[in-house]
């Protein structure tokens, strides 16, 4: 049973991910991710899209910030993290663990955050253990 930790940095719980497109030839891409309790839906930013190469998988209507509602594309992908306590192979590359099993649906974020390129929503961790407080967030799967 793998486990992943993030820091909590200005009130943001945020972990390195690694992030692939299910069916893509297309090597996965290394991006910050926001642990998000108040997203039903994880997200992806259309730069981690364009990275992985996804292709649609379908589409969903987002509500967000102010009501505004948005049509987006939703991906199929897969998403893994760091294992805690950090661990590195023979060749000092840090071991990630898939987050949530083989693939989830990913929306297209219909904004671009400056700070973070996922954002893994209640979906992704109503699958894990997980438990946050002001310091870390720690995931089970």
């Amino acid at each position: 049973m793998p486990t992943f930790e993030a820091r909590v940095l200005n009130l943001q719980p945020l972990i390195q991910t690694e992030v692939s497109a299910r069916g893509s030839r297309q090597q996965g891409f290394l991006c910050t991710a926001i642990i998000d309790t108040g997203s039903q839906m994880t997200m992806i930013s259309s730069r981690v899209a364009r990275r992985i190469g996804a292709e649609p998988a379908g589409h969903v209507s987002l509500a967000h910030i102010g009501d505004a509602h948005a049509r987006t594309d939703t991906f199929m992908v897969a998403i893994a993290a760091p294992v805690s306590p950090l661990m590195v192979d023979a060749d000092g590359r840090t071991i990630f663990g898939t987050l949530v099993g083989e693939a989830i649906e990913a929306a297209q974020m219909p904004f671009n955050p400056p700070n973070f390129d996922v954002i893994i929503g209640m979906d992704a961790l109503s699958l894990l253990t997980t438990t946050l407080d002001a310091e870390r967030c720690v995931m089970q799967s």
